[in-house]
C-alpha cells in the first residue's frame, strides 16, 4: 500500500493517532468508540473511524488488518457505508480470547443486526473482500489471502456508496492495529 494510491480516502471520524510505516499504516482508535445502532433500546454510537473513498461503481476491495489484543469487542475490518442509518461492517470482534469471531452486521433504519463466523485460533491478520454488482455485495475473509471464505450476502440501497477500512474501540484503554493493505479492482 503506497501512499499515492490512498488518493480520494477521507476519514469519518480520525482516530487517535495514524502513523505511516513504510507502505502500512498504524491506527490507534479512541476509547469508547463503535458503528452499532438500536432503536429499540434507544442506543446509537457512529463515532468509529472509517477510512473509505466514494464510489457508483462496482468493485472488489481488499483490505488486510494485522493486530494484537482484540478482546473487548475491539475491532479492525472493512466497511460499506450508504447513510447514517444504512451500512455494513465486518470485523474481527470477541469479548475474550477464548472466543473467537469475525463479526459482521447490517444496519438499516437505524437498527444492527449480528452474525458471526467462529475460528478456532487467532490469526496473525485477516484479510477481507468485499464484492459490488449493483446493490448486491459479497463479504469474504481470509486468513492466508488466498483462500477467501464467503461470509454474507447482503443488499444495499443508492449508487454512491462509502468503502474502506474501519476501526474502533468500544471500551476504555488503547487499540492499534495495522492496515496492510487496502485496494480496489
Amino acid at each position: 500500500m503506497k501512499l499515492e494510491d490512498l488518493k480520494g480516502f477521507d476519514w469519518y471520524n480520525e482516530p487517535e493517532n495514524v502513523i505511516f510505516n513504510g507502505d502500512k499504516m498504524v491506527v490507534t482508535a479512541k476509547s469508547e468508540t463503535d458503528f452499532w445502532q438500536s432503536n429499540g433500546h434507544g442506543f446509537k454510537k457512529d463515532d468509529g473511524h472509517f477510512f473509505y473513498k466514494t464510489t457508483d461503481a462496482d468493485f472488489v476491495m481488499v483490505a488486510c488488518w494485522s493486530f494484537g489484543d482484540i478482546s473487548g469487542f475491539k475491532q479492525c475490518g472493512v466497511m460499506v457505508r450508504n447513510a447514517d442509518d444504512l451500512w455494513f461492517k465486518a470485523a474481527m470482534m470477541c469479548q475474550d480470547v477464548q472466543n473467537l469471531e469475525i463479526g459482521h452486521c447490517l444496519t438499516a433504519a437505524g437498527n444492527s443486526d449480528w452474525a458471526s463466523v467462529m475460528l478456532p485460533e487467532m490469526p496473525e491478520k485477516l484479510w477481507y473482500k468485499i464484492v459490488r454488482r449493483k446493490n448486491d455485495y459479497l463479504a469474504f475473509y481470509s486468513l492466508n489471502g488466498t483462500d477467501y471464505i464467503k461470509m454474507r450476502q447482503f443488499y444495499l440501497t443508492g449508487e454512491n456508496v462509502c468503502i474502506g477500512a474501519y476501526i474502533c474501540n468500544p471500551q476504555h484503554g488503547v487499540f492499534r492495529a495495522v492496515l496492510e493493505d487496502v485496494s480496489f479492482s
